[in-house]
């Protein structure tokens, strides 16, 4: 989204959206600079009087709402993803071990089927019935 959906955001959300000036206009402060200024620079206290001593009419249209039609679209740089060593390492490690065991399984399953033993390495019953009574 631009700048002019943000100021529009802003105007209809004033509270929880900030008015979004336009690069290189404002020259914010931090906490150790803003320290060393005095209210009396900030403003005149016959300038803050006036001010609140003045009532705005409540039908009045609204001609001082900042409004610029200049846009600016915001992005992010596109950064590039590099995946660490060790990450990698793990990755490959694991897709070894998955294949390794399916590849187990695989043979297995086919060395049982061509020795002619029983699939999935369970006896038939018969086979069973007649191990049971060659043991009794």
């Amino acid at each position: 989204y631009g700048r002019l959906f943000a100021q529009w955001l802003h105007h209809a959300f004033p509270h929880e959206c900030p008015y979004p000036h336009a690069a290189g206009l404002t020259k914010p402060a931090n906490v150790f600079e803003f320290e060393g200024t005095s209210a009396a620079a900030l403003a005149e206290e016959s300038a803050m009087k006036s001010a609140a001593a003045r009532r705005a009419r409540r039908d009045a249209p609204r001609h001082s709402v900042p409004w610029s039609t200049e846009e600016e679209l915001f992005s992010e740089p596109v950064a590039q993803r590099s995946r660490p060593l060790g990450m990698l390492f793990v990755h490959a490690s694991a897709t070894l071990v998955a294949l390794s065991v399916v590849l187990v399984g695989l043979a297995r399953s086919t060395l049982r089927r061509l020795l002619g033993g029983p699939a999935g390495g369970k006896k038939p019953a018969a086979a069973a019935a007649a191990a049971r009574r060659a043991a009794a």
